[in-house]
């Protein structure tokens, strides 16, 4: 895809800087919680759908994208590498696995130097794994997931389940097609495309995370999953409550934690807003309106949270 339409995505994106209030967002920041003797998962939000999943003895990284670039690093074309300064935020002790989405940049780009750093496979599709081998990860720690295939890690089991990408922008879905293996890297945006899309049902004693960040489905994906908590990324969805039915609805959970709402053109340093894409205010009262008993959660920024057991 062009230069031109890297151009009009990123502009349009940034343009959303005030994309909500932030409101109902911070009254359901979920509390701190005292160490219990009974499993217990945590999730730290990494900002965008970037999130660590732990239970003190094993972590996994899904989407780490912690490498803040502005607008015009994508309006330019330039190519995006891991920030280690940036990178130094994210905790990566006990990380046994990297899991993809899907392959755009603000999902991937750092993906590799997280895995290589933690010592860690990285998993996703096959424009992930050309990404990761290009940026040097050994064959033996490239996973090119099988939908439905389970993997276990520690005490968890992963399993991504295939799903398609929201339309983020004037109905289109950014950057499509496939990364090819000779990509050269640092790369630009444009050249991250997104390469499939997946959902991961994340499985533990403690209960089950669904981790979806593309704000789209495939009907029936979810069949035969039980849910405890959706970790449900908003930016770039259609009809919100279609969305709720067939992601959360379809999981049987009843609570749900906003991701990938953010204005990811803003540093770390910068106060957090809410992007366009996002729709905050429709979210909160479409559910307010359909769905008064669904329990809608929120995560600090980079601040671990319990969110199962306990």
């Amino acid at each position: 895809m062009s230069r031109r339409y890297a151009a009009v995505l990123a502009t349009a994106l940034a343009s959303g800087a005030c994309g909500g209030d932030l409101t109902p967002l911070r009254e359901r920041t979920i509390a701190p919680s005292a160490p219990v003797a009974a499993p217990t998962v945590r999730v730290t939000w990494l900002g965008t759908a970037g999130v660590r999943v732990d239970d003190g003895w094993t972590a996994l990284l899904i989407d780490p994208f912690v490498t803040r670039v502005g607008v015009g690093a994508i309006v330019f074309g330039k190519g995006l590498t891991t920030d280690p300064e940036q990178a130094a935020i994210v905790d990566t002790r006990d990380v046994a696995a990297v899991l993809v989405t899907h392959s755009h940049y603000d999902h991937l780009v750092d993906a590799p130097y997280f895995a290589e750093q933690a010592d860690a496979e990285l998993l996703g599709s096959l424009s992930t794994v050309n990404v990761g081998r290009v940026a040097g990860l050994p064959e033996s720690r490239l996973v090119a997931v099988e939908p439905g295939q389970p993997r276990i890690y520690g005490d968890f089991t992963v399993t991504f389940v295939e799903s398609l990408h929201g339309p983020a922008l004037f109905g289109r879905v950014p950057f499509p097609g496939a990364i090819e293996p000779r990509i050269e890297l640092p790369a630009s945006a444009s050249e991250y495309k997104m390469g499939g899309a997946y959902g991961i049902v994340i499985e533990h004693p403690a209960g089950t995370i669904v981790h979806h960040a593309s704000a789209s489905w495939i009907d029936g994906m979810y069949e035969g999953v039980q849910a405890d908590v959706v970790l449900l990324g908003l930016a770039g969805r259609d009809d919100t409550t279609d969305y709720l039915a067939h992601v959360v609805d379809a999981t049987g959970a009843k609570r749900v934690i906003p991701i990938h709402w953010d204005n990811f053109f803003r540093g770390f340093d910068e106060p957090l807003k809410a992007i366009r894409a996002a729709k905050i205010d429709e979210f909160f009262a479409t559910v307010d309106a359909s769905r008064p008993d669904l329990s809608i959660e929120s995560l600090p920024l980079l601040q671990p949270r319990t969110v199962l057991g306990g």
